[in-house]
């Protein structure tokens, strides 16, 4: 009897805590939603994700030309022309802020006439190398006033699309300022002999070109330049200084010196430690550099491996010990 009430009391425990247990799920089921909405509506915690957003505001569309970059004329516009001639224009274009020549692009070229833009004639720009560009264009029916360099382009937001031409401007004339030597200028550099000879001097020639014939006063070219040898697709030897050769002309000179034989590459830079923009691509030479000659050493003479003077040593010892004796015999014959 006692085991019966032993297994029924164990039951009514278990039922109870199940009843508990129950119930408090229950309760807690009931308060989440309250629980849930309290939480929201706590300082601190944001209920932004279930509002609405507002749309953006669409970007304006731009009421005039964009600023591009800027312009270089090879030479001054033909005022003097006359209505219906045609004209050639070469002209630079870059980035604004220095950022780089513009390369590849088709450009637009409207010549103005000095009646205003109603007169004006359009052609294209064709690149010739990059950043430079030429065109043939007919000139209005009055005076040249001026010229207009763009790329055609558009411009689109919510609101829809226009054409909106990107402007280089100032258009000037000369050789552009702010843009890197070896962009409008070439160099070319030689040395004394295909082959020079390690440990030895070695006489550097370069000449730099600008691209353009641009009017006076031309490139504004520096006072020194440098010539970087290197292992050829390795790495850097040494760079040396050139200096420029008067101040009219594109000539500069130096001297170097290689230590080891071996092929070398001479390239012109304009700076030390360049940067590939700093590089002149077109002004490198492959030289072969030959080793020094080695010091002769006196030679030995064929017979006995004794050294050439020798013979003559053995005959100035002889005629000494011959003086000796016959100084001795004339002493004792006296005696």
């Amino acid at each position: 009897m006692s085991r019966r009430r032993h297994r029924g009391g164990t039951g009514w425990r278990f039922r109870e805590r199940f009843a508990t247990v129950a119930a408090a799920g229950l309760v807690l089921g009931l308060l989440l939603p309250t629980l849930g909405s309290i939480a929201l509506a706590a300082p601190g915690v944001s209920a932004s994700a279930s509002a609405p957003t507002a749309s953006p505001t669409p970007e304006p569309l731009p009421s005039g030309p964009v600023d591009m970059g800027r312009a270089w004329l090879d030479q001054p516009l033909p005022t003097t022309a006359s209505a219906g001639e045609t004209i050639h224009v070469g002209f630079v274009v870059a980035q604004r802020d220095g950022a780089g020549l513009v390369t590849g692009a088709t450009l637009r070229v409207r010549l103005i006439s000095a009646a205003g833009p109603a007169e004006a004639t359009q052609a294209n720009g064709v690149q010739d190398w990059p950043g430079h560009y030429n065109a043939t264009i007919e000139v209005p029916t009055a005076a040249v006033g001026r010229i207009e360099i763009s790329l055609p382009g558009s411009f689109c937001n919510d609101n829809g699309c226009i054409d909106q031409p990107f402007l280089f401007e100032p258009v000037e004339v000369g050789p552009p300022h702010d843009l890197r030597l070896p962009l409008i200028s070439t160099a070319t550099i030689a040395v004394t002999t295909a082959t020079i000879t390690a440990r030895t001097p070695a006489s550097i020639q370069v000449e730099v070109h600008p691209r353009v014939a641009w009017p006076a006063p031309g490139l504004d070219l520096p006072a020194t330049l440098i010539a970087q040898a290197r292992v050829p697709q390795g790495p850097i030897l040494q760079e040396v200084e050139l200096t420029r050769q008067g101040v009219d002309g594109g000539h500069y000179a130096g001297a170097i010196t290689i230590d080891e034989p071996g092929d070398v590459v001479l390239q012109v830079a304009t700076m030390a430690n360049p940067g590939p923009e700093d590089l002149f691509g077109a002004g490198l030479v492959r030289v072969r550099v030959l080793a020094a000659a080695a010091s002769v050493a006196p030679t030995a003479a064929a017979g006995g491996g004794l050294p050439a003077w020798t013979p003559a040593a053995l005959v100035v010892a002889v005629l000494g010990v011959a003086v000796v004796l016959v100084v001795a015999g004339g002493r004792r014959a006296k005696g």
